[in-house]
């Protein structure tokens, strides 16, 4: 992985963690019904659309830094946008199962709150994966394509 790489993750993730903090603790952000929500579908949702082998080169091709051919960075990109889909589609309905689960309790106060935010942190959960991971891994796979192509990708 390049320094880039390093550089540019640890100050997109601390300064959104930095941000989550100046709230209060950390742990508030951690939910287990939404982590579970996010994750499981967001699994289930890749290999429903891509092999094994698929996303095992999509994540070699994330951690690596050399060029690569047309044919790799487009599957490899293919994979990682499906992933973004899949991780908003999935905070939309870790959002829909909160809500559900708080206009059934309206009655119960003390069932609010959880209930709102496993809306809110499924759907916080999906735009980070979406946003933050998923679409620059994307990217960076049909950029290291056009690495490859004499003169940096420009038409002759």
């Amino acid at each position: 992985m390049s320094i880039r790489k390093v550089v540019a993750l640890c100050s997109v993730f601390g300064l959104c963690i930095a941000g989550m903090m100046l709230g209060g603790p950390l742990t508030i952000f951690l939910d287990p019904t939404s982590v579970v929500i996010w994750s499981g579908i967001v699994v289930g949702g890749i290999f429903w659309s891509h092999s094994l082998r698929d996303l095992k080169s999509a994540l070699a091709t994330f951690w690596g830094a050399e060029p690569l051919d047309e044919t790799r960075a487009l599957q490899d990109s293919a994979t990682f946008f499906r992933l973004a889909e899949l991780s908003t589609a999935v905070g939309w309905v870790g959002t829909l199962i909160g809500l559900i689960q708080m206009l059934q309790n309206m009655s119960d106060p003390t069932a609010i709150g959880p209930a709102m935010a496993v809306a809110l942190l499924t759907m916080l959960y999906g735009v980070i994966g979406s946003e933050l991971i998923f679409r620059p891994a994307a990217a960076n796979c049909l950029v290291r394509a056009l690495q490859s192509v004499p003169d940096g990708g420009a038409a002759s």
